[in-house]
């Protein structure tokens, strides 16, 4: 695979604002150029397009972005272009820390990313394709999920494992198949393992960040 398309492959939440050479590169991974609001008129529309459940039904918070970058750029680069990507599964554990992490940047692949590289979503929990950080936690992560009027609650002592997917319906089919990919392996957990599984959207997020950019031009 060239630089070029390994470059692609690690997209930022503004993806849809690439130029037009990478937009071509971008079409082939089945993206849109374009990104949907998200409101009560096509949630449920998407919740079953995307087979997500809307009790597991979280959206972004733009809070999140500044969170991000709020850690020092020469200490956590790596760690804060991962946590900004528009598609990861991050696995916590039950005191809450991330134990196992997937980011677009990791996959691979070519026209379809390779979530099961090496063959790490065969068992449950899964190996880390993504390092491993101490970023975020999940207490960390909670303030910025944002419930829907379908969302149950969570609390993170109820479960031995809670599972995060970071999607987005402009990121069309490899939206998709990450969250095959990872309903797939939680299957694979023990009957008495609690698990959990939370579906964090990115579309709005993607757009109010588009649009406080917009204005700070």
């Amino acid at each position: 695979m060239s630089k070029n398309v390994k470059n692609t492959i690690c997209l930022f939440a503004t993806v849809f604002a690439f130029s037009s050479c990478a937009r071509i590169i971008i079409g082939m991974y089945g993206v849109n150029s374009s990104v949907t609001y998200i409101n009560q008129d096509n949630i449920e529309s998407l919740a079953r397009e995307y087979n997500i459940p809307l009790n597991d039904w979280f959206e972004l918070d733009t809070l999140y972005f500044h969170f991000i970058r709020s850690h020092d750029e020469e200490v956590h680069f790596r760690s804060r272009r991962d946590h900004m990507q528009p598609l990861q599964a991050l696995y916590f554990d039950k005191n809450g820390n991330l134990i196992s992490f997937h980011t677009n940047c990791y996959a691979g692949g070519f026209p379809n990313l390779r979530w099961n590289r090496y063959r790490v979503f065969n068992k449950f929990p899964p190996e880390t394709m993504a390092p491993i950080d101490t970023l975020l936690t999940f207490g960390k992560l909670l303030p910025f999920l944002n419930e829907t009027p379908h969302t149950k609650e969570i609390v993170q002592s109820d479960y031995d494992y809670i599972v995060v997917v970071f999607w987005a319906e402009f990121m069309g089919r490899q939206s998709r198949r990450l969250i095959r990919f990872v309903q797939q392996n939680v299957a694979l957990a023990q009957e008495n393992q609690r698990v959990r599984i939370i579906y964090v959207n990115q579309d709005n997020f993607s757009i109010q960040l588009a649009r406080s950019r917009q204005m700070q031009e």
